[in-house]
């Protein structure tokens, strides 16, 4: 019995450190999330912007996303949290300026063109010492039932030192 439990812990502790390296394996060597992450995504699920549901859309859970995670060869990920609202109707820019200004955002000037997509408005406030963008991008939607989207996200900039100034609304 003895000799079974000597050859099974090698065994266990080779399984715990794979399972330890394959989770490391995914940061970024290099990158630095920001301060206190955990509690910044928390306020940042608790957000009023993420928690606002334009009218008869229907809503999925805010989903997050931890910093410096390798997504792809070019990609890494950033801490974010992301609310998917699906309606049946397009909001106008001024629909969704009436749901998503203020709440302690500022509006900022979009950095490039719309292309494709209905509205997108761009906010910026400091949350946790960490500048922090609010993003509400309307889409196409691909679903029969509910033909657009409202995307609604906060993400971490933590490399930037503050807000660029205000847009004019």
């Amino acid at each position: 019995m003895m000799r079974r439990l000597i050859w099974l812990l090698p065994l266990a502790l080779l399984v715990v450190a794979l399972f330890t390296v394959e989770e490391k394996q995914g940061k970024v060597a290099g990158c630095h999330p920001p301060p206190n992450e955990g509690k910044l995504l928390d306020r940042y699920e608790d957000d009023r912007a993420i928690q606002v549901r334009p009218a008869g859309a229907r809503g999925r859970d805010p989903i997050r996303t931890e910093a410096c995670v390798e997504l792809n060869r070019e990609d890494t990920s950033a801490a974010s949290v992301l609310r998917r609202w699906f309606g049946k109707r397009p909001y106008s820019e001024a629909e969704l300026r009436g749901l998503y200004d203020g709440h302690g955002w500022e509006p900022v000037p979009v950095a490039y063109p719309t292309g494709d997509k209905l509205v997108h408005l761009w906010y910026c406030r400091v949350i946790e010492t960490v500048v922090s963008y609010l993003s509400v991008l309307q889409l196409y939607n691909t679903g029969d039932d509910t033909p657009y989207e409202v995307n609604v996200s906060i993400t971490a900039w933590a490399g930037e030192r503050s807000c660029p100034p205000p847009a004019r609304t």
